[in-house]
């Protein structure tokens, strides 16, 4: 195996000597999970040649076979009921002003925050074809990538980055954060929800126990580390960890609702609810326990390098 040529995100160490821990087969061979040998810091590698090009290069027909039904209004979103408790998360901290959705897909979260006339929503999209639907859908400015928002320091109130972080590659994440933190305002909010990497670790264990066919029959798929499409999985201290070192402070970390993908094994979405009400009653509004499949975070930029002023409302 060709070692990693970058060095860790979190605490710079080389990740030579980094410990596989897991492996998830795919058509380009075996994809590998490996945590860094001087802290929890967990990715990729091998990895896949690109994780993104499904998503990156979708086409409009797929999307529309996959998707129309839902933008005619004909079907609810899988994640509609996720979409407006993290409406209501970002209300808590902000009651208006401008905020950009980061990986905003076609805007299914934007749209419902468009709901509310207090908020200025703009969207930040790679994908070509997802960007123009975005717009399309809800004509709102969405751009393509953070250069042409080169103009826009200290200009968004809020960032959401939704499902999005765990797919930027490890070398790539500091430039990412790093721009985050050039466009939003000092004392803004930072709102970002990706899986549990904890659970991830949890997850490969016990599937590790069961043969392929009772994967499949138990979860829905025989691999389940999403290792060809996530190449960092993080942990709550991880993020805070990287936030840090841009100005942001950690506020809140909490559980979010589960996503119940329709057409999942009855199963599967006992289990996601057992999970969360586990974790619930846990106090997993407070603290992502590590049997939780997701973790939401919120971070605010510090208004200078010594202190940080809470503004907004805490808590739900």
């Amino acid at each position: 195996m060709i070692p990693p040529s970058f060095s860790c995100p979190i605490c710079d160490a080389s990740l030579i000597d980094s410990s596989l821990i897991a492996k998830e087969s795919s058509i380009e061979g075996d994809l590998g999970i490996r945590i860094c040998s001087n802290c929890d810091f967990l990715f990729t590698w091998p990895r896949a040649i690109d994780p993104q090009i499904t998503y990156n290069q979708a086409e409009r027909t797929s999307w529309e076979k996959k998707y129309g039904a839902i933008d005619r209004g004909e079907v609810e979103n899988d994640r509609h009921k996720n979409f407006l408790e993290e409406v209501i998360v970002v209300n808590n901290y902000i009651p208006e002003g401008k905020i950009i959705d980061i990986g905003c897909n076609a805007g299914w979260f934007l749209e419902q925050l468009l709901r509310h006339p207090n908020y200025q929503p703009e969207g930040l999209e790679s994908s070509p074809v997802l960007a123009e639907i975005c717009r399309r859908r809800l004509n709102i400015p969405v751009y393509q990538n953070f250069s042409q928002l080169s103009n826009r320091k200290d200009s968004f109130s809020g960032i959401t980055v939704i499902d999005v972080i765990e797919h930027v590659n490890p070398e790539d994440i500091n430039s990412f954060i790093d721009n985050i933190s050039k466009i939003i305002k000092p004392g803004g909010y930072l709102f970002i929800k990706t899986p549990n990497g904890k659970f991830t670790r949890i997850k490969g264990w016990l599937a590790g126990l069961l043969t392929p066919k009772l994967r499949r029959a138990l979860l829905g798929v025989e691999d389940v580390w999403d290792a060809k499409e996530h190449v960092i999985h993080w942990s709550t201290d991880t993020l805070s960890r990287i936030l840090f070192r841009y100005n942001f402070k950690t506020v809140k970390t909490f559980v979010p609702l589960p996503v119940q993908t329709r057409g999942s094994p009855i199963t599967a979405i006992a289990a996601r609810k057992f999970i969360y009400l586990t974790a619930y009653l846990l106090n997993g509004r407070r603290r992502v326990p590590a049997f939780a499949q997701d973790i939401f975070l919120i971070a605010q930029k510090n208004i200078n390098k010594e202190a940080i002023s809470i503004n907004g409302k805490r808590g739900m």
